[in-house]
């Protein structure tokens, strides 16, 4: 096994938009892992008044609400409709995550009761973040599933695409994963899955799913 294994991994899952890479980063935390997720970052942050401020600054006083808070779909409609826009909200927000990314991964090492950290960070190849990790999980799940999970959060199919398209092709990505996961089942077969992976890396398991 690889070294950087035997001690306190820190597992980065990946994936395309749909894929169900958050749950299977549950799934793994939920087996006696700690978990560090973006989005929850990206969530506090947005109502974090110095980065508020940034963003009004950039994109306007259009995409809050009556209550000042930032509308997150109607950012997304700026951002992922062009890539100027989407790199400068990037320019706010990647740094903080990043920092707030590393500060977990020191605590972790250092102190935490947890065997092992799951990331789930959805850029996390593309901003040469993985070098963080252990290893990466690539969780694999056809366009069609994906597109449709995505639409009954409410999405068109065009705001899909866009937000795809702002990744790196699936097939390069996957190429950097040592593991895969398949997620096009039910999730009794994506549960085995996970229980099969921690069993062949030897990772302590406290919790069954």
């Amino acid at each position: 096994m690889n070294s950087k294994l035997l001690n306190k991994p820190v597992i980065g899952v990946v994936g395309g938009i749909g894929s169900g890479k958050s749950e299977v980063a549950r799934m793994f935390a939920r087996c006696g892992g700690d978990l560090f997720d973006a989005d929850s970052e990206v969530h506090g942050l947005l109502k974090d008044e110095a980065v508020k401020l940034q963003i009004k600054n950039c994109f306007g006083e259009a995409i809050f609400d009556l209550q000042g808070e930032i509308d997150r779909r109607e950012l997304a409609k700026i951002v992922f409709g062009e890539t100027k826009s989407r790199e400068l909200l990037e320019s706010i927000l990647h740094p903080l995550i990043l920092r707030n990314a590393e500060q977990k991964i020191k605590i972790f090492k250092e102190f935490s009761k947890f065997s092992f950290l799951v990331m789930d960070i959805p850029l996390i190849i593309e901003k040469g973040w993985s070098k963080l990790c252990s290893f990466l999980i690539f969780v694999d799940c056809d366009r069609t599933q994906r597109l449709r999970r995505c639409e009954k959060r409410g999405w068109t199919e065009s705001e899909w695409e866009k937000r795809e398209n702002s990744q790196m092709p699936l097939t390069k990505k996957a190429l950097f994963c040592e593991y895969r996961i398949d997620n096009s089942g039910d999730l009794a077969y994506t549960n085995k899955q996970v229980l099969d992976l921690i069993e062949k890396l030897n990772l302590p398991c406290h919790k069954t799913l």
